[in-house]
Order: structure tokens, then C-alpha cells, then sequence
């Protein structure tokens, strides 16, 4: 086996088995440091079906992401701000009507696999592409958002082709993906949290290096890249302690302090350990 980013045969074995799949191993380059999954199991009707969540009805998906969708709304607010939106892998489409109601685009739409969600987007007006060879060649946009998406991708590079071809010529891409060097992983090495974490629809995990490798072959270019964490300090204490998910606040909630949530994350940053990479690409 070869690595599938810089072709070196030092592969070594992780973690035996994904959380839904006993047969699926997760690899890492020993040269460049790509995470990748020994083999691709998932299909586009596994997107296109919405097997991905499961039984999770739509609304009760948009519950569940609305604190994301939330969070990225707010900070992406300004910059929104009378330029042309794009969200590839848009999922239920929450992000992209807050994007609607109240960020004041010069016109927003999405790209998403899952034809229910695809409708359900649709019904509140905004119009929503089922792949991105479908745009229109002539429509560019200025910021092009990437949510969680890069990690599910066979065929990155190909897919960030598509995806170049639709951003104008000073437009930003905004990728955000799981970080390869999570510090449960890392820095911790909590089994429990590995054995949850490696999914077999995440059929690779970027660190730092490794995502502005896939930009750079892509053709483009990274100008910045932010480590951010998404979970609070008590997340990772419930992790450690008891090797469960679920967010940890309730648990240790004398700990759940934003200026002590602040430092953990600082510190976090510095050591390239966050859980969330955030990317910006240009041309």
C-alpha cells in the first residue's frame, strides 16, 4: 500500500477498525503524516439517500448542527457582506438561510449530495445544486464555504478542481475540517475517543501540513490556517475520565469557565492540537 497524498510505501496501521466498520483500518503515512483509511466503502448514494444521518429526522439534524451553524453565521457575518456565497456540502442548509435572513449577500447557494435536504433548501428559496458540475459555468462566487466536508472526499484534489472553477478571481475558500492531531489523539491518546472518532465516512484526517499539500496540488494556494477548538475543556475531561462523548459541561460544570475554555483552546493552538483546522484558499 501506497500513501495516497505523497505515494511513499512507510504506511503504518493506527487503529484496527473504524466504528461502523471491523474491516476498514486507519493508516498514516509515515513521510507525510496523512491519515487515510485502508479502503473507500462509502458511495454517493450513501449521501444521496441520507443514510449518513441515519434515522435523524431534518429537523432534529438542524437541532443538532445549530450551534455550528451558529457559530460560523456569526463569524462570517461581515464578510459575507455583499459578495456572492457559496456553501459546498451545505448539509441541511441552515448555515445558508441565517446567510439569507441576515448577512446581506449578493446571493447565496448550495451544493449538497442528500436530496431531501437539497428540497427541503429549495422550499426556503435558495437554490441548491446536487454536485458541483451542475453550476452554471458563468456563476462565480466570492466566498465558497467548505464545512466538514474535505475529510468525506475520495478524490480531493479533483473535487477542489470543480470547486476552483466556481470562485472568483480574488474569492476565498474556507475549508474547516477535523484536525489529524486532535489533542484526545495526539497529545492524550484516548482509545475511547479513537474508536469513536475513526468513521468510515471520514476517509481521510488533515493536519496543518497534509490539507495545504491536497490545496497546493490542487492548484491553489493556502493564506492562512487557524487551529480552532470546538469543545470546551470539560469535553476532554469526560473523555479522559469516563471515555464518553457528549460534551462533558454537565459533568464539570465548575470547569466549564470561558476564560479557562479560552487558555485550553490558546494552548491547544500552539501545539497544532485543536480539534478543527480552518483554512482560507485563494487562487
Amino acid at each position: 500500500m501506497r500513501c495516497r497524498l505523497c505515494g511513499d510505501s512507510h504506511i503504518e496501521i493506527i487503529h484496527k477498525g473504524t466504528r461502523d466498520r471491523n474491516d476498514v483500518d486507519v493508516m498514516r503515512c509515515q513521510k507525510c503524516g496523512l491519515v487515510f483509511l485502508s479502503k473507500i466503502e462509502t458511495s454517493n448514494t450513501y449521501y444521496e439517500d441520507g443514510d449518513m444521518r441515519a434515522d435523524m429526522g431534518f429537523l432534529e439534524w438542524r437541532t443538532v448542527t445549530k450551534a455550528d451553524d451558529e457559530r460560523r453565521f456569526l463569524h462570517f457575518k461581515e464578510a459575507m457582506k455583499g459578495r456572492a456565497v457559496m456553501d459546498f456540502g451545505c448539509g441541511n442548509g441552515q448555515f445558508l438561510d441565517m446567510a439569507k435572513r441576515g448577512a446581506e449577500t449578493a446571493g447565496i447557494v448550495g451544493v449538497e449530495k442528500d436530496s431531501e435536504a437539497r428540497n427541503f433548501i429549495r422550499s426556503e428559496g435558495i437554490e441548491c445544486y446536487g454536485d458541483i458540475s451542475q453550476v452554471p459555468a458563468q456563476h462565480k462566487y466570492d466566498i465558497i464555504f467548505m464545512f466538514h466536508v474535505i475529510e468525506h472526499l475520495a478524490e480531493p484534489e479533483i473535487c477542489l478542481g470543480g470547486v476552483k472553477r466556481c470562485l472568483s478571481p480574488e474569492g476565498n475558500i474556507i475549508i474547516e475540517t477535523p484536525n489529524a492531531d486532535d489533542a484526545l489523539l495526539s497529545m492524550y491518546g484516548s482509545k475511547a475517543f479513537a474508536d469513536f472518532t475513526y468513521w468510515s465516512p471520514h476517509i481521510y484526517l488533515y493536519n496543518e501540513e497534509t490539507l495545504a499539500k491536497v490545496v497546493e496540488r490542487a492548484g491553489m494556494k493556502v493564506v492562512e490556517m487557524k487551529q480552532y477548538q470546538r469543545y470546551p475543556l470539560a469535553n476532554h475531561l469526560r473523555w479522559l475520565a469516563k471515555g464518553m462523548p457528549g460534551g462533558g459541561v454537565e459533568d464539570y460544570q465548575d470547569l466549564n469557565i470561558e476564560s479557562l475554555n479560552k487558555s485550553y483552546a490558546e494552548v491547544l493552538g500552539q501545539k497544532k492540537a485543536c480539534d478543527t483546522i480552518i483554512c482560507t484558499v485563494r487562487l
